[in-house]
């Protein structure tokens, strides 16, 4: 499948995704609007606290200062970046995402940010032009880790910070390693072919020591990790078991398992990496502005009517935003991604045996057993773990701006 096919998979998905202003989730001004106690929408309640919680240990770890050129790679609807302003709001912010759709319900939610499509392999910007980046989420989907990173580590300016955050593929989880282990046993008893399980875009995030490994061949050094979002796929998977109780609640309690290291990889489904850029010994290096730039040469782009043209790659059109997805109308090499199954119209395509349908049953009554398992173990291990401090989060210091922002239980 080429990136055209990746592209638009992600566009079909978001299509489907509500629309309207996300401000519940996001920034993190809005803190008050969000309410911890009783709701007709639990599972609503937990990702808002979820989804904040995982934005206050980003914005920590980015070190956040005034006049800074920020990056997000892979801006989704463009929430980061209210958060960024709201905090810093002289910062100088540019986001990129491969999805026209995502990018358009940034700009018409009004995120104070300039957006360029483009692939996170070849990034539209000059060497050293950033003095953060923020990537979340989008390291599993591309098909080339290790380019991505280089590119991080060619934009980043020296002693510059970038945190890329993706799913911890070795917890326990019953999307990752743990119910992973369960569906391979399962189908050897009820389906061998389990070709509806396909999907269409690529989902494989590289775990700590491949991380290590990429980080090892770039300029970059990883000068801390850790694991957050304890049970983070398992508990919605009960909010109709859990009745009165609330999400929320239950997952800031658990989220005291984050404070080891030992539970924390097994029971966290996500993980942050921070890196930052080694500075060069006696040698000077210029920064460049962060302006567009072709995303194969890094020369200069002369601005046409309706396009940015490079003189030796071609044309990159500019509609609503530049687009540097393809040079000169063609696919990059360097853009396909791992061949897939076009699954557009995979419900009429997969004929399922009742064998393969009971197992399919089967498979996820376990899993929902399974989850609660999970959950009931991680209840018994915070009985014996360090409490979550006053700001809620040990990753969170005391003296933090984010202080003020972070309320993650309210008396």
């Amino acid at each position: 499948m080429d990136v055209q096919k990746h592209r638009e998979s992600f566009d079909k998905i978001y299509k489907d995704l509500p629309t309207g202003n996300s401000d519940i989730v996001f920034p993190l001004r809005d803190i008050d609007a969000f309410d911890l106690g009783p709701s007709k929408n639990r599972a609503k309640d937990y990702y808002c606290y979820m989804y904040r919680r995982f934005s206050c240990h980003i914005l920590n770890e980015i070190k956040l200062e005034e006049g800074l050129d920020v990056l997000v790679l892979g801006c989704g609807q463009g929430t980061d970046e209210k958060n960024i302003k709201s905090l810093c709001p002289s910062a100088n912010i540019r986001s990129t995402d491969i999805s026209a759709e995502m990018i358009k319900r940034a700009i018409d939610g009004a995120s104070p940010s300039t957006f360029a499509l483009a692939s996170a392999e070849n990034m539209p910007f000059p060497d050293n032009s950033f003095d953060r980046i923020v990537s979340r989420e989008v390291i599993e989907h591309v098909d080339k880790p290790q380019q991505m990173l280089n590119e991080v580590s060619r934009m980043l300016r020296d002693n510059g910070v970038a945190v890329i955050t993706t799913e911890n593929e070795e917890s326990l989880s019953r999307k990752h390693a743990g119910g992973e282990f369960i569906k391979r046993i399962i189908r050897l008893f009820f389906r061998k072919n389990a070709s509806f399980d396909v999907v269409a875009f690529k989902d494989e995030a590289p775990t700590l020591r491949e991380m290590k490994a990429l980080a090892e061949k770039t300029d970059l050094d990883l000068c801390d990790y850790f694991w957050d979002g304890a049970l983070y796929q398992s508990l919605p998977s009960l909010y109709r078991w859990l009745k009165g109780n609330n999400l929320a609640s239950l997952a800031y309690k658990l989220s005291a398992l984050e404070n080891s290291r030992f539970f924390a990889p097994l029971f966290c489904d996500q993980a942050k990496y921070v890196f930052r850029k080694k500075k060069p010994i006696n040698v000077d290096v210029m920064n460049s502005p962060p302006d567009f730039v072709c995303p194969v040469c890094q020369g200069e782009l002369e601005l046409l009517v309706d396009e940015l043209n490079c003189p030796s790659h071609g044309s990159f059109p500019v509609a609503s935003v530049p687009d540097f997805v393809f040079v000169g109308g063609e696919k990059k090499d360097v853009q396909t991604v791992t061949p897939l199954r076009d699954v557009s119209d995979l419900s009429k395509s997969v004929e399922m045996s009742f064998w393969c349908k009971l197992g399919r049953y089967v498979e996820r009554r376990i899993l929902h057993a399974y989850s609660f398992f999970l959950v009931l173990c991680g209840c018994l291990i915070i009985l014996f773990l360090p409490k979550n401090p006053d700001t809620g989060s040990k990753r969170i210091d005391g003296e933090s701006n984010l202080v003020e922002f972070i309320k993650f239980a309210k008396s």
